[in-house]
């Protein structure tokens, strides 16, 4: 085995210094489940779905840094069956309904469900009386559908200055202050002058730098396009392989983990455009629509 690379699931797959176990499988195009994770914050496996076995011992992949001669296993009946379990548990301790959810075909956790074979909840469901928070013109919170991810709290702080200092004033007019227990952030505490001191200068920062990301990457999509090349990134779900999946999972022998390999797609991007009984998602619609739409013109 190389000085960077590991193993997993008995394939080598290649590592940079640095990376996690989650980043070098994303890579190399290895799914391991995660509900938590997101590139852009400092992972902290929250969730436990990325659970995996990292030389026989259970360690979360997004927060265990790669290391030559790591071997991980990833795929084994015993870390089904505990991600499973851990899927119906986030189903019976809110309220989610999926078929009259609007991001029903979109939605990680219905993914992670179809993906593990969740036929029932298992466990006794709580239904437990949560408020649907409306009281900001811009933003609703359902916290029926909340898994306490953190996701929501960490984009939002520090991504938008005016949101982040008037959702503080209205906690502190409330008489209600801020706090953070751990982290990077551990100064700030709204309820002394230095800590919202602190609090200022963190989030003055985190503005400038994504006004700063945002310019440059307006002006390198404006020289693309005058280069004469359309930014974004290309469609992994083609026509073709949308065909494909549609008969694929219309047979009930076939399994979701071994088609999206072929495909070369993630089970979201498959699950946003196909159901699983194979019939066409809106995305997939629109989709074979506009290649119908290109083959005319």
């Amino acid at each position: 085995m190389a000085d960077n690379e590991i193993t997993i699931d008995e394939q080598p797959v290649p590592f940079k210094p640095g990376q996690t176990i989650l980043e070098a499988a994303k890579a190399a195009g290895i799914y391991i489940p995660h509900l938590c994770y997101y590139s852009e914050f400092k992972a902290h496996g929250g969730c436990k779905m990325c659970t995996v076995l990292i030389n026989g011992r259970t360690q979360t992949a997004c927060t265990h840094k790669a290391a030559a001669g790591l071997e991980i296993d990833v795929n084994t009946p015993e870390l089904d069956a505990t991600r499973r379990s851990l899927v119906q548990m986030l189903f019976i301790e809110g309220n989610h309904f999926c078929p009259g959810c609007e991001k029903s075909g979109s939605c990680q956790l219905q993914a992670l469900g179809y993906e593990y074979e969740m036929m029932s909840p298992h466990f006794v469901e709580f239904y437990p009386h949560r408020e649907v928070d409306a009281s900001h013109l811009d933003v609703v919170i359902d916290f029926n559908r909340c898994i306490l991810c953190e996701l929501y709290v960490r984009a939002r702080l520090g991504r938008n200055l005016r949101h982040l200092v008037n959702t503080i004033h209205e906690l502190m007019e409330r008489k209600i202050g801020f706090r953070v227990l751990a982290g990077q952030g551990a100064n700030i505490d709204t309820t002394t002058a230095g800590g919202r001191l602190v609090f200022g200068i963190f989030a003055a920062l985190a503005e400038f730098e994504r006004e700063l990301i945002r310019e440059r990457t307006t002006a390198g999509l404006s020289s693309a396009r005058a280069r004469g090349r359309n930014g974004g990134r290309p469609y992994t779900m083609t026509p073709a392989k949308l065909r494909l999946a549609q008969a694929a999972m219309v047979d009930r022998d076939t399994k979701v983990g071994d088609l999206c390999k072929e495909l070369g797609v993630t089970r979201q991007t498959l699950y946003r455009f196909v159901g699983p009984k194979g019939e066409l998602r809106p995305d997939g619609a629109k989709l074979l629509e506009r290649k119908r739409q290109q083959a005319s013109s």
